[in-house]
């Protein structure tokens, strides 16, 4: 199996960056389970396979339903997400690279 990136090493001030964004988000008083699939999305729009697998076993441990989890892709075109997701997710879109 090849190695992985140790992105903390790769680029340290990013890392921090993004160390400190997860801590605010923790801290927040987002419901647990809606962090987990805002994070899942987040995942999703990054394309980090390590961090999809992480946040799908999160969301599932939570309560959060196959359904929504196999769907939360193409949240637009479905009828079962709610407007606080709509509105985090779209900040997660406008914020990526």
């Amino acid at each position: 199996m090849q190695t992985r990136l140790d992105f903390a090493a790769a680029d340290k001030e990013t890392y921090r960056v993004m160390a400190a964004v997860e801590t605010h988000i923790a801290k927040g008083t987002l419901d647990h389970l809606l962090k987990e699939m805002v994070r899942l999305r987040a995942s999703q729009i990054n394309g980090c396979a390590f961090c999809l697998d992480m946040h799908v076993a999160e969301a599932r441990k939570a309560g959060e339903s196959e359904r929504r989890l196999a769907t939360v892709s193409a949240w637009r075109e479905t009828p079962f997400f709610t407007c606080l997701l709509y509105t985090s997710d779209a900040a997660d879109e406008r914020s990526s690279v």
